[in-house]
């Protein structure tokens, strides 16, 4: 063997056939090729074949352990010492792969990529066997050589969770996402690791450091990755755990975030050639669905009616007849609790939702109450938009409700609460119009009415009021109204008289309607009004 190390033009491939033949047949093989290594001049070349056929065995242990500083510092050896000790590891030969992976280590002429490859294998390794600061600080040097090492950042991640720090292991990953994010080669493994990081983050129960690390893989996923929705997903629902149950200490995670994860993910289905499914919009709109619920009821108004509008928007992209009821709803609701904050940057968005309501009513019928409620939505929006057709929107909801009484006082209260006189003037054009009020509403307008020279549509409103009172006089509401209403036509009616100076037929039937209604009341009330009035009327019908 030693005459044939030391033939000039002898090729690798023929060594390799000759220490292969006397590694498989000499028992002290090891102390064989160690001296020969030490004595021959030109056998120091052929090191990397002999630690080859060693393989992973134990001999090739042994062997490198005999062998000087020099023999080691060779590059081929080095390389074949790497490869060696990743097979130990792949076989879990973790402590034997370490010894190997020391000595390169060293003595290493690897370059600044491969030594960075090397030191992380080497912590993988003391990860496996449990030395997590050495681990740690293994990866470290893998990262410092080369910070492009997705394999040493996912190490230096898990060293780093199994001993109890989970935001120091988020920094591990930040400079590899940081970088991801402007390399598309370094994106695929970015987004693995990660990915690996965050299963390990719900195995050991760091679910705010998993949503953090989701989050953080969402800004460089593909738009059109497959498992976008997915991660979407898994962001909001850890989330809206987050925000319920937040680790001791921590803030919980805010509703608005949640609103947030649902806008981009609107986004995403929105995005040509996004790989979106109508099961997974349904669930996204449930989910905005619940969490307007619950911002609703926490008076959490504009909150509420983003959320109501987002589930709405989601369901445009679900399936079967069920989505159009879901979406009539939801956008009603988005409209109404929108409008909740009198603010006009919210009027657009509250249109945006009621419209959206509307459309879904043309695909299935619509409950009578929710028609009504949706014209009455219509009609502050009317309001608050200034709109000159509130004549127009006036005569749809009185077309649409049933009780028109009913709807007239809501809309009286809308325009009282929002609106200005002139928008309280065309209500009482419909109320005069249609006879269609109630004792309130009526209340109101006469109130409106007086004091004007608008007679005629006084007394309309009174004889309206007098018809309604005479059905119904008996309690004790209805017969205050009932003084109030008279009180109200009397002094109409005298003021009318004093300003003409003369008998008119102007006066006369606003002091009729007063006696009639005085006859609504009861009698320890109606004696002393009538010992007042009755004179008067009498020289009024005399005149």
């Amino acid at each position: 063997m030693t005459k044939l190390l030391s033939m000039e033009g002898l090729g690798t491939s023929d060594v390799t056939l000759a220490v292969t033949a006397i590694s498989a047949n000499l028992p002290e093989r090891v102390s064989f090729f160690q001296e020969l290594i030490s004595t021959v001049e030109n056998a120091r070349i052929y090191t990397p074949t002999i630690i080859e056929a060693f393989g992973t065995t134990t001999d090739v242990l042994d062997f490198i352990r005999g062998l000087d500083s020099t023999a080691l510092e060779h590059a081929g050896t080095q390389a074949k010492l790497v490869k060696v000790a990743s097979s130990m590891a792949k076989n879990q030969q973790f402590h034997n792969a370490l010894e190997m992976f020391n000595a390169v280590a060293s003595t290493s002429s690897l370059s600044s990529v491969d030594a960075a490859s090397m030191h992380a294998l080497r912590a993988w390794c003391l990860l496996k066997v449990e030395r997590f600061d050495e681990a740690d600080a293994a990866a470290n040097k893998a990262l410092m050589l080369d910070s492009k090492c997705a394999r040493a950042a996912y190490i230096q991640f898990s060293s780093r969770l199994e001993v109890n720090k989970p935001d120091q292991a988020l920094q591990s990953l930040e400079s590899l996402l940081k970088l991801s994010s402007v390399s598309e080669e370094l994106q695929h493994a970015a987004s693995g690791v990660v990915s690996l990081a965050i299963a390990d983050c719900m195995k050991k129960g760091f679910r705010e450091q998993g949503y953090h690390l989701i989050g953080r893989l969402l800004e460089v996923e593909d738009a059109s990755s497959q498992r976008l929705v997915l991660l979407r997903r898994s962001h909001l629902r850890l989330a809206m755990t987050l925000r319920t149950e937040p680790p001791a200490g921590q803030p919980p995670v805010s509703t608005d975030k949640c609103r947030t994860i649902l806008v981009q993910a609107l986004k995403d289905f929105e995005q040509e050639g996004a790989r979106t499914t109508s099961v997974d919009a349904e669930w996204f709109a449930r989910m905005a669905w619940n969490l307007a619920v619950e911002t609703g009821r926490n008076d959490e108004y504009d909150l509420s009616g983003a959320l109501f509008a987002l589930s709405c928007k989601f369901d445009v992209f679900s399936e079967g007849s069920s989505k159009y009821e879901r979406q009539q709803l939801s956008g009603l609701l988005g409209a109404v609790c929108t409008l909740a904050n009198d603010h006009e940057t919210n009027l657009t968005r509250a249109k945006t939702s009621l419209d959206l309501s509307f459309a879904a009513s043309q695909h299935t019928s619509v409950p009578p109450h929710l028609k009504e409620l949706q014209s009455l939505v219509l009609f502050q929006l009317a309001l608050l938009q200034r709109e000159n057709s509130l004549g127009k929107v006036v005569d749809q909801v009185l077309e649409i409700h049933s009780d028109k009484a009913a709807a007239m006082e809501v809309m009286w209260d809308l325009a009282e609460a929002h609106g200005t006189r002139d928008d309280l003037q065309v209500l009482l054009t419909e109320v005069i119009k249609r006879d269609a009020a109630s004792i309130n509403v009526l209340q109101k307008a006469v109130d409106l009415c007086y004091p004007s020279d608008r007679s005629s549509d006084m007394r309309q409103l009174l004889t309206h009021a007098l018809t309604l009172l005479t059905q119904h006089h008996e309690s004790e509401e209805e017969q205050d109204l009932a003084i109030w209403f008279m009180t109200k036509a009397w002094n109409y009616g005298i003021e009318i008289h004093a300003a003409k100076g003369l008998r008119t037929d102007t006066a006369l039937p606003f002091c009729k309607i007063a006696m009639q209604l005085l006859k609504l009341t009861a009698g320890t009330v109606q004696q002393p009004f009538q010992a007042k009035m009755e004179p008067f009327y009498q020289q009024l019908l005399n005149e």
